[in-house]
């Protein structure tokens, strides 16, 4: 709890504020009172209280005169918060000339005074931590400096408590490691290359410890002040390139725009963060600044089905030449399109989930296919377009294996379905490409197949039925050849009546003829 001493020379006054504002809620605990200034300058000295609550006209001393004589003689460092039931520019001045935390007038708004104890709690907390050494403060400083959070008036202070300049030109590199392939229950900590960068961004700003900001475990953001050891911020970003080796993977630097002033370094974070979004737009430049985005815009489009469908139309023929140049096109247009990285991502999950339907259609489990997991799961460590292709080219050739087994094996226990399915249907225009696309099997291979399970070839086995089918109605009804012909799956009678001729060795009039001439 925060101590709290209350000065007011009413004592209901007093009372009504202790009863007013949920101090402990608050975090604040009141520790004495007193009835005016002089009686509460012992007791600051003697309680030592982190905040006083005071009153401006009081007998004997006043508020203010307590204040600069609390700051004069130094015998504590509490924070002021003036109460006040007269709206007087000159107190107001002289108040904030002491550094007081606010002046709030009576009658008490409690919301008003409850806003500033909340906002002098945080205060007395960071400079507590501050003292201590916190890392948890640097950290929370320097997010706030990153992200624009911080009152400016706060931001010399904040610099000067990271070890900073606090004035001068700045800089935010983001450092990312992408590419990195770890062996099972490898230690990604043994890899020292944020221990090289720190040392390396020391060399380059006079020896002063980097600061560093850690979003991720592949990732490190740089704040760096102007220093005379490099003519340009890309310059010092390419002497950072050079000195910083990974074990694994492939080191990219992403540059903010130069913030001149202090209160300038969240906009140079963001322009570093926006020019980390062209990393495929970008991705042969280990190094990407602002001037490498100009004139530049990024798209958030989807690829056109087309490719999709050819790559899956290749993957289920086992044409690998064909799926790697569809790859190629791929990734050849996140580049040359400029991507952002979540228009890739979601090209990758498309891929994904129409490759795992199309083996879910053939009775697979996509849950085998252990490239699939890895793909699924890129976005877990930064990769270059060159890495991500590699994965989705081991996930592309480990599907189109499966697709191939799964064909195989529905094939051997389809291949009397498909028998049964041209028995029931030889007299629709059916041929074995369409059959195969039904079973989702090769054509060439379900040919082979069917010779190797009956011995016949399958056009042979179709025209048999067709025939036959054609001698039955030819003996057993009076209908035209040319109906027969369509009947029984031809839409040429003349090519039905060639056909039948080859098998027969007499065309169908002569067929029927024949049968009349034995009756």
């Amino acid at each position: 709890m925060h101590k709290v001493l209350l000065v007011d020379d009413e004592v209901f006054a007093r009372t009504g504020l202790r009863g007013l504002i949920p101090w402990n809620r608050l975090g604040f605990e009141i520790v004495a009172e007193a009835a005016n200034g002089e009686e509460a300058l012992q007791l600051i000295q003697e309680e030592q209280p982190d905040l006083v609550v005071t009153d401006i006209r009081m007998p004997v001393l006043d508020g203010l005169e307590l204040i600069r004589t609390v700051k004069e003689r130094e015998i504590a460092n509490p924070r002021f918060i003036i109460i006040s039931g007269y709206n007087d520019f000159k107190y107001a001045q002289q108040a904030v000339r002491f550094g007081v935390e606010d002046f709030i007038l009576k009658p008490i708004d409690e919301t008003e005074l409850s806003n500033t104890l909340r906002r002098v709690a945080d205060s007395i907390k960071r400079k507590r931590l501050l003292e201590e050494g916190h890392p948890a403060l640097h950290l929370s400083l320097l997010d706030s400096l990153l992200s624009g959070r911080l009152d400016k008036a706060y931001i010399p202070g904040a610099l000067a408590a990271l070890g900073l300049p606090t004035e001068g030109e700045f800089c935010c590199i983001l450092a990312e490691v992408n590419d990195v392939v770890l062996e099972p229950d490898a230690d990604p900590s043994a890899d020292d290359w944020k221990a090289q960068l720190a040392r390396a961004a020391g060399a380059l700003t006079g020896g002063r410890e980097p600061l560093l900001h850690e979003p991720g475990e592949w990732t490190v953001g740089l704040l760096l002040p102007m220093s005379e050891a490099f003519g340009s911020w890309e310059e010092a970003a390419e002497t950072l390139l050079r000195a910083v080796r990974p074990r694994a993977g492939v080191l990219r630097l992403y540059v903010g725009d130069p913030a001149p002033a202090p209160e300038r370094i969240h906009h140079s974070y963001r322009s570093a963060r926006h020019a980390m979004e062209f990393k495929y737009a970008l991705d042969g430049k280990a190094v990407v600044s602002g001037r490498d985005l100009e004139g530049r815009t990024l798209v958030r489009t989807d690829l056109p089905s087309a490719l999709f469908d050819r790559l899956l139309h290749a993957m289920e023929e086992m044409d690998t030449a064909e799926a790697e140049a569809v790859l190629d096109e791929m990734f050849a247009s996140f580049r040359s399109e400029r991507f952002a990285p979540d228009a890739v991502a979601a090209s990758i999950d498309r891929l994904i989930r129409a490759v795992n339907g199309t083996v879910r259609a053939m009775d697979g489990d996509e849950h085998r296919l252990a490239s699939c997991a890895a793909l699924a799961e890129w976005r877990e460590r930064p990769m270059t377009l060159g890495g991500l292709r590699k994965l989705t080219a081991d996930f592309v050739a480990e599907a189109s294996g499966y697709m191939a087994e799964l064909r195989k094996e529905r094939a051997k226990g389809s291949i009397h379905q498909i028998k049964a399915y041209i028995e029931r249907h030889f007299r629709e225009n059916i041929n074995l490409k369409v059959i195969a696309q039904q079973y989702y099997m090769n054509p060439v291979y379900l040919g082979q197949l069917f010779k190797k399970t009956y011995g016949v070839y399958f056009n042979d086995f179709l025209l048999d039925l067709r025939i036959r089918e054609a001698k039955r109605l030819l003996r057993q009804t009076d209908m035209r050849i040319y109906e027969i012909a369509a009947e029984v799956g031809f839409s040429n009678p003349e090519y039905f009546a060639a056909q039948f001729e080859k098998v027969v060795h007499m065309t169908p009039k002569e067929y029927r003829s024949a049968l009349a001439a034995k009756n």
